[in-house]
């Protein structure tokens, strides 16, 4: 349930009667999501009003009260009810860097790359050097890797942390690192720009619940730590946009949902993933929160390109790539990453390097800005 109250027709007790006919259906101020804006007061009910004695008719006739709407969704502060009634439509999520803020869900397309998992000082530097050339916004890293065999890469866990600030304080970059448990979210909260929770976690609620523990702040919402959040392996939309109610209704509005492909028939020989495009825009009917693609996991470097242009065209807020120096050499996933650049001595194709993507990803947004615009007028 969504309350709007108008601020300059509330009187002093306009909110406790609200409150107390919540009380009364068993609802406490703690259930109660409360945005105070110059004009209006939102209340966001968190909880399943299914056979809750609320009569919504009182509510509404509170002195002040706007407006009383129910969500039928059970993610209520994720659903694009929410985002209309509290920031007029689709959010904006602001990721901090040494370089200033990057802000995905506004008016560019934003890209984030990098190797799959963080590597040593001299790698990094020069995927940096290679990834901001390209015109990259961000880069990722995995300091923490989940792996299907225990004798891979787990990555460099703690100790990437002096590598990765370093990096960001050389290259002005910001780091999305993968949270994989508690440790690693304790870890990363102290200097990543951004928290990914893959699909492994996805639906791992403690972990998402502390998550929005160590990320979210109180004094300014709006500035809680970002999480990039991706869908589980085999993912319904509820599902996942329930996953992502977790982090919101744990006090941070800062969350990126990330698209990455599911396992279905085709894993194998084929792909590792389906690529699963159709979700960027029913992601964009159902939610208000950004829509990020990754083109990387269906497995294929050969296809990073392909999806990522259609990615765009079907309203993705960002990219985020993998990419490295020199794939075979990475550490991990090095079948599914693109050229950071050009390789002297090796014959790439241009389809496969991130200095050749990224320039036709953004000239693909601003044409599908221009052709919604022009839908948008008609």
């Amino acid at each position: 349930m969504i309350i709007e109250i108008d601020r300059g027709l509330a009187d002093e007790e306009t909110l406790t009667t609200v409150y107390e006919i919540l009380g009364g259906a068993g609802i406490t101020p703690d259930e109660v999501e409360e945005i105070i804006g110059e004009r209006r007061i939102i209340l966001g009910v968190k909880v399943n009003l299914a056979g809750l004695a609320l009569d919504d008719n009182r509510i509404a006739g509170v002195h002040g009260v706007m407006a009383v709407d129910r969500i039928s969704p059970k993610y209520k502060l994720a659903s694009l009810q929410w985002g209309e009634r509290t920031n007029g439509g689709h959010s904006k999520v602001i990721i901090p860097s040494p370089q200033g803020e990057i802000i995905i869900g506004g008016d560019g397309l934003v890209v984030i790359s990098g190797p799959c998992s963080c590597e040593d000082y001299e790698s990094m530097t020069r995927i940096g050097g290679l990834v901001n050339a390209a015109g990259a916004h961000l880069m990722r890293a995995g300091a923490y890797k989940p792996r299907t065999s225990p004798y891979d890469f787990q990555g460099l866990r703690a100790e990437a942390r002096p590598i990765i600030e370093r990096i960001m304080q050389e290259t002005g970059f910001g780091f999305v690192c993968e949270a994989t448990g508690i440790e690693a979210a304790e870890d990363l909260a102290l200097y990543a720009s951004m928290i990914q929770i893959g699909a492994r976690n996805a639906q791992n609620y403690d972990l998402l619940k502390k998550v929005a523990e160590l990320t979210a702040n109180p004094d300014d919402p709006k500035h809680s730590l970002p999480v990039l959040l991706k869908h589980s392996m085999s993912p319904t939309l509820d599902v996942f946009l329930n996953s992502a109610e977790y982090i919101l209704a744990g006090g941070n509005p800062n969350v990126v949902l990330c698209v990455r492909g599911a396992q279905t028939i085709e894993k194998g020989d084929v792909l590792r993933n389906t690529a699963m495009l159709e979700y960027i825009p029913l992601l964009k009917q159902a939610s208000h929160l950004p829509v990020c693609y990754d083109p990387s996991h269906v497995g294929r470097r050969d296809l990073v390109f392909d999806l990522s242009l259609a990615a765009v065209e079907m309203g993705a807020d960002a990219l985020i790539v993998e990419s490295h120096y020199d794939p075979e050499r990475a550490k991990s996933d090095g079948g599914q990453t693109i050229y950071a650049g050009p390789l002297e001595g090796r014959n790439v194709s241009p389809k496969q390097r991130l200095d050749v993507l990224i320039p036709e990803v953004m000239a693909t947004y601003h044409r599908r800005r221009e052709w919604e615009e022009r839908l948008h007028n008609l």
